[in-house]
């Protein structure tokens, strides 16, 4: 790339992540949801990737290719990272049946299903190439690895759209369920992946899956919280690093990307280990920073998430231009193979085993729980079911590492990978815009009373057996593990608890950010409420000191 055309790229894609993030937040300021920042993203790329197409003529065919790498080991940390960080903990674990539920058990049945019936239209002959009569074959492999891609979803839209200080209990599910799919998709291809090329009968494949996929979850899972851990141990001792805000926000960003990396190092899914890491650091680590710290934690986690999700959306329509082809050696135009049937099928295969699966669940919960316990409502679960459907920037950039073993596999990789961007492009622009429309049908006044009565309830609805759970972790959490990574809790109780029942309240009161990302949905604490809280510890200091 000549110095020219990188500076006209590098200049547009800036201009266009200037107008994105200015368009979202009008589009917020003015309730307009006709678009969704996120297609916003997509159409914004798509433009950008014409004009470069015009003026380059197809010479700079490399840039439109989504580089999975860059997406893997630098955007997606940050987001991840960003989304535990800032995660509402308390309606988290109040909510964290349904959210596994849906967002573990859910995806898993899902992938089942997807698979199920993606070999019965590979098997019919019925994924033909769009411009010939030519119908190709997907092996068992490429099916499995298709088919956990596209479980990863994006609720994005969805999370835009339900005010959590209306809707707390259904933004939390809808936000929790998209964290843990996030990290059970790129767990289930990892596992497929490693399992790949194996010729073992069904039942052993089977079983090795379901080793491969239980080690890597709860391994990573260990992995992330050591890395919190030792995130809390270091601030609460080496406490001069609280003097500057600049070292503090170093070392945060530093120790949640060593989780990333070592979980990599090790196999295992970085992803779910820097979403723990945020997470305990966010519960244990904060009250060990600086007030200015503590606040400027938030915001930079905040900011780094958003930029990095803008970047990725506009990539994404960038990237529908490697449709149009490239020059190869011999000076002729070679365009990527593409199957209208297989998406269209897919698309709809991907409607039938999202309700599928959370019929099933449901249902089953709905049974053992009794109506009176089941905390969702049938709109509630169809605002779900919908908000599940939208693929995303993962499903995209897991089907990207898929290569061409062989000259024979050429077809059917190139298939794929042009199905999921179609699906992505497709689900996010129209289904997005659909998405306050659907939420507007189905959050009715009822829906309402029903969600308030249900949360003033919660201590009611909650079963012996989880409360004990929750009150023996709740003493051992008061009186020792904040105790060992909290400095100076002990004379700071009062004070952290406070902060605390503040937290929660501003939670449940405010929590109303104008951010695109999916991860940022905790509300940043306001600096003057922080300033005034300093102001009022400081004064009861001195009176004691003039006393």
């Amino acid at each position: 790339m000549s110095e020219t055309s990188f500076g006209v790229v590098s200049f547009t894609i800036l201009l266009i992540l200037f107008i994105y993030a200015t368009a979202g937040s009008y589009f917020e300021h003015k309730h307009i949801h006709f678009i969704h920042e996120t297609g916003l993203g997509i159409i914004l790329g798509i433009i950008a990737g014409g004009m470069f197409t015009l003026i380059y003529r197809g010479t700079l065919y490399y840039i439109y290719e989504f580089n999975e790498s860059f997406f893997f080991y630098i955007l997606l940390p940050i987001i991840i990272f960003a989304g535990g960080y800032n995660l509402n903990k308390r309606r988290f674990f109040q909510n964290f049946l349904y959210i596994n539920l849906f967002g573990l058990f859910g995806t898993l049945l899902t992938f089942l299903l997807i698979v199920s019936m993606t070999f019965l239209i590979s098997d019919g002959d019925l994924i033909k190439i769009w411009g010939s009569d030519t119908t190709i074959k997907l092996t068992t492999e490429q099916i499995m690895l298709f088919s956990a891609t596209i479980c990863a979803t994006d609720s994005v839209a969805a999370l835009t759209m339900i005010k959590p200080n209306k809707y707390p209990q259904l933004f939390s599910v809808v936000f929790g369920e998209g964290m843990v799919n996030d990290a059970v998709s790129i767990i289930l291809y990892i596992s497929v992946d490693l399992l790949s090329g194996k010729h073992d009968t069904i039942f052993t494949v089977s079983l090795e899956f379901c080793f491969l996929f239980i080690l890597e979850f709860f391994c990573s899972l260990v992995v992330g919280l050591l890395f919190g851990v030792l995130a809390s141990i270091f601030f609460k001792y080496f406490r001069f690093i609280t003097e500057s805000v600049i070292l503090e926000m170093a070392i945060i960003i530093y120790i949640a990307y060593g989780s990333f990396t070592v979980c990599e190092l090790l196999g295992l899914s970085g992803v779910l280990s820097v979403l723990a890491t945020g997470a305990l650091m966010a519960y244990y680590n904060i009250y060990n920073l600086s007030n200015l710290g503590q606040v400027a934690s938030k915001i930079t986690v905040s900011t780094l998430s958003l930029i990095c999700e803008a970047f990725i959306y506009i990539y994404l329509g960038l990237s529908m231009w490697i449709l149009s082809g490239y020059t190869n050696s011999d000076d002729v135009i070679e365009k990527p193979k593409c199957s209208w049937t297989f998406l269209v099928l897919e698309l709809l295969i991907c409607f039938i085993s999202r309700g599928i699966s959370m019929a099933v669940l449901s249902g089953i919960v709905y049974l053992i729980k009794g109506k009176q316990k089941f905390k969702l409502s049938l709109q509630e679960l169809n605002i779900i079911w919908f908000a599940g459907l939208i693929r995303g920037s993962v499903a995209y950039a897991l089907i990207t590492k898929l290569q061409i073993s062989n000259s024979d596999e050429r077809y059917q990789v190139e298939v794929i990978k042009t199905t999921v961007l179609f699906m992505v492009i497709i689900t996010t622009i129209i289904l997005g815009a659909m998405m306050p429309f659907y939420i507007k049908i189905n959050l009715q006044k009822k829906v309402v009373d029903l969600n308030s009565k249900l949360l003033d309830n919660n201590n009611e609805m909650d079963s012996q057996y989880h409360r004990e759970i929750q009150n023996k972790f709740k003493y051992l959490d008061d009186h020792y593990f904040k105790y060992w990574m909290i400095f100076n809790y002990k004379n700071r109780k009062s004070e952290i608890l406070q902060q605390q029942q503040q937290k929660s309240q501003d939670e449940d009161n405010y929590n109303k950010i104008g951010l695109v990302s999916q991860k940022l949905k905790y509300n940043i604490l306001c600096f003057s409420q922080q300033q005034q809280q300093q102001q009022q510890f400081s004064n009861r200091i001195l009176d004691r000191r003039n006393r």
